[in-house]
């Protein structure tokens, strides 16, 4: 897959780093970063942001990764944080995504891991993928 450009907007005050990429000048994803760093720890604030988010706009949350006993009783948004972040450490990706997806989009969620020069970092990212 060709990136033809990339567009960055940086909110300050949420240190926010929103993406726009395009392909053959069609938007191709918006990727909404909300964490990078070395401490998997500083991402769980994050996730629970982007869950709280998302469960907010699009319903019931899916996260295949973080297995829960199906007659347990609901797990609370920072406990699926931790698990998240934990998960991705040791998998390197965990993702999540609304259960009901809009019809003009894939809406999703990852917390990844990426080795940058001998270290490994961390990061949160809501993404929002067109449909063609």
């Amino acid at each position: 897959m060709a990136i033809l450009r990339r567009t960055t907007a940086v909110s300050t005050a949420r240190k926010t780093n929103v993406q726009f990429f395009f392909q053959a000048d069609r938007l191709h994803r918006i990727g909404v970063y909300l964490y990078e760093g070395t401490d998997p720890k500083g991402g769980i604030p994050a996730w629970r942001s982007a869950y709280d988010a998302l469960h907010k706009d699009y319903g019931e949350i899916s996260m295949p990764d973080v297995h829960v006993a199906a007659n347990s009783t609901p797990v609370p948004a920072d406990v699926l944080a931790v698990a998240a972040a934990a998960n991705a450490d040791i998998t390197g990706e965990t993702r999540m995504a609304p259960v009901k997806q809009p019809s003009s989009m894939h809406v999703f969620a990852r917390f990844s891991t990426g080795i940058v020069q001998g270290r490994k970092w961390y990061y949160v990212a809501v993404l929002y993928e067109p449909n063609a």
